[in-house]
């Protein structure tokens, strides 16, 4: 990998920018399946994660840097799983995503999701 495809937070952290971290992840699981995952947290790339646990009930979303973006990111993995899944929280949807997300998730009981900072819980 080359230096460019680094870069650095506010805090001096390095991580690889871009579709880099992606691909290898994806590499090393391929093949693999967790239907034992039942809860999850996971960051901006862990769709490549997310979508081999089928079994998956509970996701938060850990995000590190603008939790739209991440929360878009993750949002084609949690409809793939999306039958069994009972609990989300930590993600920040607009209204079109948002519909989308509650159709494919038909058992959704919880969802803490971010507006303006905030978390706000609605039950179903």
């Amino acid at each position: 990998m080359s230096r460019e495809a680094y870069k650095r937070d506010e805090n001096g952290v390095s991580f690889a920018s871009g579709n880099l971290l992606p691909r290898p992840l994806r590499e090393a699981l391929k093949g693999y399946k967790f239907p034992h995952v039942r809860e999850l947290v996971v960051g901006a790339y862990g769709h490549n994660f997310l979508r081999r646990c089928t079994g998956i009930r509970s996701i938060t979303l850990e995000y590190r840097f603008h939790p739209h973006e991440e929360s878009f990111r993750l949002l084609p993995a949690i409809t793939a799983v999306g039958q069994g899944i009972e609990e989300l929280q930590g993600f920040y949807f607009d209204g079109h995503n948002l519909k989308k997300l509650l159709t494919k998730t038909p058992n959704l009981c919880v969802l803490k999701y971010i507006t303006l900072g905030r978390f706000q819980n609605v039950g179903f």
